[in-house]
């Protein structure tokens, strides 16, 4: 009946028919309860993350206490974003990591609970140092022109190792291999050489070695000068170096009995008075950078003195008493041919005596023969000419 009755109400009114079956259908909702809701855990702390933030060691993520417990889940991450196949509670920390922020998403799941995802703080990861990089030491002749090679020793684990030497501290131009050959540049100087290691993941370090002084080269060739020249006053004596090997710059110092003549420092030298009578070498210096300053002296050429002056004894007959050729002042006995000192007679020639002995002059001694020149009056033996 009641049927009957809405149908013909809503024959009669189908707009207050639409409205009365939705609220029927509102009523039906109320009556059902409202619809399940998931619950959000009443605890999900930020997990924290312990181990050495250094490349090559192990992290490991603390959740802490999940209320009510969860099965949780790890994602590791590197600069925000997902390391592939870290999803671990712990974590290898690898090359790729080094001087980038680390961290790790924990995320909870239960039955009629929200799923929950927490992120630790970040973790700054360090190169790992080598755990070997030793000094290295140099080999080879510290002197110019000669090869030193550097060895850099065992660095563990490997390394990719670049070098450097260095002259007094300061890096040389270009001098960047295993070996170096010393050039004149590098002579009375300290060199060393730097060795870098580099590996990623790791601190990039540099070993230096103990220095190393450096001797200036000899000379292959240095040898001893001779003169040419007429030695009479007033003529020029010429040195002549020779060849040095490698060539080398060249000062002359000339002298007299072994003493410097002054301002005589010239290739070539005018004999003067003051050299009659003495004996004249020549100092040749060479120099060259690298090269050890080397000096070589010309052996001795005798400049002749002046003609003796003075009274003139000629001497003709054999001498057959004790006779003194004496004189207080410088004079010539004059040997014409042969004179003999007789056996039981004795010549003593003293100081300021000349002998001078003719084309045919000579003097046998039978007897005895006494001289005694001394170094500021000698006694001179010589020809007529």
């Amino acid at each position: 009946m009641a049927e009957d009755r809405f149908r013909a109400r809503a024959l009669r009114n189908p707009a207050s028919a639409v409205a009365a079956i939705i609220g029927m259908i509102v009523m039906l909702l109320g009556t059902a309860g409202p619809a399940s809701a998931s619950r959000s855990f009443t605890s999900a702390p930020i997990p924290k993350v312990s181990g050495t933030t250094t490349v090559g060691r192990v992290l490991t993520a603390n959740a802490g206490t999940w209320k009510p417990a969860a099965t949780l889940t790890y994602r590791w991450k590197r600069a925000g974003t997902a390391i592939t196949g870290a999803t671990g509670r712990s974590y290898t920390l690898t090359p790729a990591d080094a001087g980038t922020a680390i961290t790790v998403s924990v995320t909870g799941r239960r039955a009629g609970y929200t799923t929950t995802t927490r992120t630790s703080a970040a973790k700054t990861i360090s190169t790992a140092a080598f755990t070997s990089a030793p000094i290295p030491t140099v080999s080879g002749t510290t002197t110019v022109g000669r090869v030193l090679t550097a060895n850099a020793g065992t660095w563990k684990p490997a390394a990719t190792l670049t070098y450097r030497w260095k002259r007094a501290g300061t890096a040389i131009t270009g001098a960047t291999g295993r070996s170096y050959t010393l050039t004149p540049a590098d002579a009375g100087t300290a060199i060393t050489v730097s060795v870098t290691g580099r590996r990623a993941g790791y601190t990039t370090t540099t070993r230096t070695s103990a220095a190393k002084t450096i001797s200036t080269a000899a000379f292959t060739s240095a040898p001893i000068p001779t003169v040419s020249g007429t030695t009479t006053v007033g003529r020029v004596l010429t040195a002549n170096a020779g060849t040095w090997k490698p060539a080398a710059t060249f000062t002359y110092r000339w002298k007299r009995a072994g003493t410097a003549i002054t301002g005589a420092t010239g290739r070539s030298y005018t004999l003067t008075p003051a050299d009659a009578g003495t004996a004249i070498t020549v100092s040749v210096t060479g120099r060259r950078a690298g090269y050890t300053t080397t000096t070589r002296t010309s052996a001795d050429v005798a400049v002749p003195g002046p003609p003796e002056s003075g009274p003139v004894v000629h001497v003709t007959a054999d001498i057959t008493a004790d006779t003194d050729w004496d004189p207080a002042a410088q004079t010539v006995y004059l040997v014409e041919g042969s004179v003999a000192v007789l056996g039981g007679a004795t010549l003593r020639i003293g100081p300021n005596a000349v002998i001078k002995a003719a084309a045919s002059g000579a003097i046998r001694v039978e007897g005895g023969l006494v001289v005694e020149g001394v170094a500021g009056s000698p006694v001179v033996f010589t020809s007529l000419v």
